[in-house]
């Protein structure tokens, strides 16, 4: 029996291939559908698939009526912003790039164009954002986490290109090389990023195939310069030489993409994923200190670290332990763990470093 993905439920079993774009099958048959599988097929807007009468526990498989969804004006959307708010912009890029997306996956086609009218206006709006590291730590859906990651990891590459002195013209590559560094995961062999579990090596392998991928994309596009195609297939590439998929050291990576490199690297860390929790920023400091300094550029590093992630006196901030303070004083040696007076009935002053705490999260102005 025919019926759309929007009908399925868990324990419907697929008596035919369901097709994609590839060679392989998107889902084979005898496949049962578990909720992942729906939401793929969503994805890539399968419109019909063949299921068997009975679910594989023998029920039979009562198909709902299904509600016919309101056209997507997809167009009209990236319209009528003035007064919009920077959640407005951001939400409406994540929505903007999931349409893009979702034009690749059927057509195998990428439309520049619309990627530019919505990168350039969205490079100004981050460099005004004066908390942009923090706002976006709030924002994000796991299993919407490709498109936020996408729409972030370019927000935040023109500001920190920004901080690095880099010119407009080049920031606006910057950000849009972060944008398009991605693409290469918006295939068929590459829905695995939504599993609700850590990947397997296999996958793991799979996985390390997208800078190529999305290199590939836009290698023959003229409108894109060389020094956007070299940052997008060079994104993960490090600097002992441990990267992919050149593994090329320091002196051959492209100045664009050792900041692509520490961006990627931080927003990943610090963003709800399908298989575990995201990271506390400061955490996120102490690994990009101590563990990632040999990989990514250490430069990028610190001007991430002291424009952005190191709270400034007057901040109020969640600690570990749950208990709210105030910043007194920050020692620029660790600036992951300040001096907290807290906000309780003993005032007291404490240095994190000694209580072995961390600041768990910044409170912004509209959660004090």
């Amino acid at each position: 029996m025919k019926v759309h993905p929007d009908q399925l439920m868990p324990g419907c079993l697929l008596t035919k291939d369901v097709i994609g774009n590839a060679i392989h099958p998107l889902i084979p048959r005898n496949t049962v559908i578990e909720p992942i599988h729906i939401q793929v097929l969503q994805t890539f807007k399968i419109q019909v698939v063949d299921v068997a009468p009975r679910l594989v526990n023998g029920d039979v498989f009562h198909v709902e009526k299904r509600v016919q969804p309101v056209e997507d004006k997809k167009k009209n959307e990236e319209n009528n912003q003035v007064n919009w708010t920077f959640y407005d912009h951001y939400t409406n890029a994540v929505k903007v790039t999931k349409s893009i997306c979702e034009d690749l996956m059927r057509t195998n086609r990428l439309d520049i164009q619309r990627v530019r009218k919505l990168i350039i206006p969205l490079m100004k709006q981050a460099v005004k954002q004066p908390n942009l590291f923090l706002e976006l730590y709030q924002y994000g859906d796991k299993q919407q986490y490709i498109y936020h990651h996408m729409v972030s990891i370019a927000l935040l590459a023109a500001s920190l290109a920004k901080k690095l002195n880099y010119n407009e013209g080049d920031r606006l590559k910057i950000s849009l090389a972060a944008y398009l560094s991605d693409l290469g995961m918006i295939s068929e062999q590459h829905t695995i990023y939504l599993q609700e579990r850590e990947l397997t090596e296999k996958e793991i392998e799979n996985i390390r195939t997208h800078p190529v991928l999305s290199y590939r994309l836009i290698e023959d596009k003229s409108s894109i310069s060389k020094d956007v195609k070299i940052a997008v297939l060079q994104h993960h590439e490090r600097m002992d030489g441990s990267g992919y998929p050149l593994g090329v050291k320091a002196e051959k990576i492209h100045p664009f993409a050792k900041v692509i490199g520490v961006i990627d690297t931080y927003h990943a860390m610090t963003s709800e994923r399908a298989y575990r929790e995201k990271q506390s920023i400061f955490n996120v400091i102490e690994e990009l200190l101590q563990r990632q300094a040999g990989k990514l550029d250490v430069p990028t590093i610190e001007a991430l670290i002291q424009n952005y992630l190191t709270p400034q006196v007057g901040t109020r901030v969640k600690l570990s332990n749950e208990q709210i303070g105030t910043v007194v004083f920050v020692d620029e040696s660790y600036p992951a763990h300040p001096f907290v007076q807290l906000e309780d009935a003993s005032e007291k002053i404490i240095n994190l470093k000694e209580q072995h705490l961390h600041i768990e999260e910044f409170l912004l102005d509209h959660e004090a």
